[in-house]
């Protein structure tokens, strides 16, 4: 449960910076707060993710491989920002985030190495199209029970007009897609990251996975309080999401602290080819009426046992077709352990061309 590009660490204390940290000067763009109907209408091209113009600003990074964080493709280093990179944050804390390969020395020991930056800026671009749509399509499920809610919890009996737990506020980290502009150290190769504000395990609790990559099952977290009720709220975001898709797409990989998630992961369809990478699994999409297990608030706000997304009972139309979503991109996530090792070595060598 602790993988990552997790940021499994808790925010620095108050002198955090013991050990020599790395200077990076960046040219850094805020990856845009954008509605799914917004994305729907235009997400082909890369830009169209960025706030423009860029940012400049300092990254002061501990870079050490012990001090570094690593999950199933990406690193995580954890710093500061010469400035606050977020409007909902005003720290500096940072978590910067950079895929990697894996080179064996002669004494057998495996090195985790950054990917160069040609190849890091695909595999983050793929990172920011993620993250986008994740964050939009959660934002998508809250509108729907906010505001088109009421209306048909009104046709319930007066007993039944209340859920029993309460709906989990969570959303996704703000980030920054950050570009060296020149090398600050002799004979350090220029550097790309993603930039996310820290999951302050102090404030957010210990990280957690709700629901992993493979199958829509939320975690059976054990005594069921807040985090059990939490995954339950979020496996019913997948069902709104299918539906909401016709069955097309919908959020996995669900991770994160009491409120702040991190490193989603779309789950689409396969005739929508390679949109989100290749961490998204299509059977995963195809298997989804017999994997998902309906709850509480499946039931609660009418989907229960139901994958027609033209349910008259629905509380918001289910308009989004096939038509609308995103042409496929051609370069995606790879998780590096899993490849050979003349693949991820092809690979650098393509990239550095």
């Amino acid at each position: 449960m602790t993988q990552i590009e997790n940021q499994n660490q808790p925010r620095p204390s108050r002198q955090p910076y013991a050990v020599k940290l790395t200077t990076i000067s960046v040219e850094a763009s805020v990856v845009k707060q954008r509605t799914l109907s917004e994305l729907l209408f235009d997400s082909a091209n890369f830009e169209s993710f960025l706030e423009s113009p860029p940012m400049n600003i300092v990254l002061f990074l501990n870079l050490t491989p012990g001090a570094q964080k690593r999950g199933g493709f990406k690193l995580a280093s954890f710093g500061r920002a010469s400035k606050p990179l977020f409007a909902r944050d005003l720290r500096t804390d940072i978590c910067a985030k950079r895929t990697f390969y894996t080179e064996q020395d002669e004494g057998g020991i495996v090195h985790h190495i950054p990917n160069p930056s040609s190849w890091q800026a695909v595999d983050l671009a793929v990172e920011v199209r993620c993250l986008a749509w994740s964050a939009a399509l959660l934002e998508d499920v809250y509108e729907g029970v906010d505001n088109l809610g009421i209306s048909f919890i009104a046709t319930r009996n007066a007993a039944d007009t209340q859920l029993p737990v309460e709906i989990p506020r969570m959303h996704f980290v703000q980030a920054v897609f950050a570009t060296e502009g020149k090398t600050g150290e002799p004979g350090r190769p220029r550097s790309v990251f993603l930039v996310e504000e820290l999951i302050d395990e102090r404030v957010q609790g210990q990280f957690r996975k709700y629901i992993n990559n493979r199958t829509p099952v939320p975690t059976n977290f054990i005594p069921r309080t807040e985090n059990h009720n939490r995954a339950l709220f979020l496996a019913f975001t997948q069902h709104w999401q299918f539906k909401r898709t016709h069955g097309l797409a919908f959020v996995s990989d669900y991770q994160g602290g009491n409120t702040l998630l991190t490193d989603p992961q779309v789950m689409s369809d396969e005739s929508l080819g390679d949109i989100f990478g290749s961490g998204n699994i299509p059977s995963g999409c195809s298997s989804f009426k017999t994997t998902h297990s309906c709850n509480i608030f499946c039931e609660y706000f009418k989907i229960y046992g139901n994958f027609d997304p033209m349910d008259e009972d629905l509380p918001i139309a289910m308009s989004i077709s096939r038509s609308a979503l995103p042409v496929p991109s051609t370069k995606g996530k790879r998780k590096a352990e899993e490849e050979p090792e003349d693949s991820r070595s092809g690979s650098r060598r393509r990239a550095e061309t």
